[in-house]
């Protein structure tokens, strides 16, 4: 066999091989949806023809244990299939606390409508442009710093002192820590937030109050905000867009589209679907 064939053959390996949906990373709900339909289609393929039924069989468990899908854009499809099933799948990838409130401060805080609060960043100089809106790169470094800053903060203090009215309570979950907000005074649930999201909206919160805007507006404004960080801010590695997939967590694929830390394993924003 010649060197030209065998770099041949591993080229056309090497692109079978698909390691974010496998290892690790395999979604066992979307393997056990494969497996049941790679059954369907090797029985009726073997009714008509045993020796191509057990072919298609061998091909597509060596296809789903090298990919981690026989079916084409399973990455894609699978979330909205499994879904559909009376059954939780118990989906793989980046997960939440199972909760009824938001993934921010403006859940559990009183403040102004989305216009309102983009026409005060914007007379404040915190946000710039009409078509596309950009942050200012003062205020950008301002919020970064104190992002920083209260890393070594107690976040709970942090968070009572930054909205108006609210119990933050720390507790951890899957060994990361978590924040959960409440008000007595309103019939909502309790908004929880992880610790990469608390850091960014407390250190919004008080930054913009610095810059003059009012602390309800503040608050509204702090979730928005998170969509311009290019950094987690709790341990500093670059965020990525892409997609909440239920095979091997963020990549090109999946029904969300989120801002991410890898690192954290965790959403920093997402984004309107």
């Amino acid at each position: 066999m010649t060197d030209r064939v065998r770099t041949a053959l591993s080229s056309a390996t090497d692109s079978l091989v698909r390691p974010e949906y496998t290892g690790e990373n395999r979604c066992w709900p979307c393997t056990v949806l494969n497996v049941a339909i790679l059954v369907l289609a090797v029985a009726a393929v073997a009714w008509l023809s045993p020796p191509a039924g057990a072919a298609l069989a061998l091909v597509g468990l060596a296809l789903i244990t090298s990919r981690g899908y026989v079916v084409p854009y399973t990455p894609r499809i699978g979330p909205a299939v499994v879904a559909r099933l009376p059954i939780d799948a118990g989906h793989a990838g980046p997960e939440t606390p199972p909760t009824e409130g938001g993934d921010d401060v403006s859940a559990v805080a009183s403040g102004a409508d989305g216009e309102a609060v983009l026409g005060a960043l914007i007379d404040a100089g915190i946000v710039h442009g009409e078509a596309e809106i950009r942050l200012d790169d003062d205020f950008r470094a301002a919020w970064r710093d104190r992002m920083t800053e209260l890393r070594d903060a107690d976040l709970e203090a942090a968070l009572e002192a930054a909205v108006p009215n609210v119990s933050a309570e720390r507790y951890t979950w899957q060994g990361d820590p978590w924040y959960s907000l409440d008000r007595a005074d309103l019939d909502r649930p309790s908004s929880t937030l992880s610790r990469p999201v608390a850091l960014a909206d407390v250190a919004a919160i008080e930054t913009l109050t610095g810059y003059g805007l009012s602390r309800p507006v503040a608050c509204q404004a702090a979730r928005p905000l998170r969509q311009f960080l290019s950094a987690c801010p709790a341990c500093d590695s670059a965020l990525t867009v892409g997609n909440d997939s239920c095979c091997g967590g963020f990549g090109p694929d999946g029904p969300t589209e989120v801002l991410a830390c890898e690192s954290c394993d965790t959403h920093v924003f997402v984004f309107a679907e």
